[in-house]
């Protein structure tokens, strides 16, 4: 297979990726951003998330991630927390309506994704090297 072959047919399965992501928010009422929130909420459940945690992972700006944070706010799904020793520093928190909405909803979607997904760690090992490559040369 010649290499832009290769980059094609990589090309399509991210499109493919991405559309069942986008799909799932569409059907649940959220945009693509949104959702991003909420698996990373999911994954971190043990973590205190601060808003400036979140625009890193999610390669978002500051600006964004405080929109798409008071957006959630009015829809009663999350609220922010100021630390103690860092004023600064506003951690994210998940209301009742956030957590039954996480249970029910996201955590899910995400067992589905993970249950179909039959990987060895090598195959994720490779795929993740093969992005950060990309990303590096990029």
């Amino acid at each position: 297979m010649r290499q832009i072959d290769k980059l094609k047919e990589i090309e399509k399965s991210i499109l493919k990726f991405n559309n069942i992501y986008d799909s799932f928010a569409k059907r649940n009422k959220l945009d693509r951003l949104e959702l991003d929130m909420y698996l990373y909420i999911s994954r971190n459940l043990d973590k205190n998330i601060c808003q400036s945690d979140l625009a890193q992972d999610l390669y978002k700006s500051p600006t964004t991630i405080s929109s798409l944070i008071k957006k959630e706010i009015n829809k009663d799904l999350i609220y922010l927390l100021l630390e103690d020793d860092n004023k600064k520093n506003k951690i994210i928190k998940l209301t009742r309506k956030g957590e039954e909405f996480l249970n029910e909803v996201i955590i899910p979607f995400q067992t589905r994704l993970l249950n179909s997904l039959n990987f060895s760690d090598n195959v994720i090992y490779n795929l993740v090297s093969v992005f950060s490559k990309i990303e590096e040369n990029n």
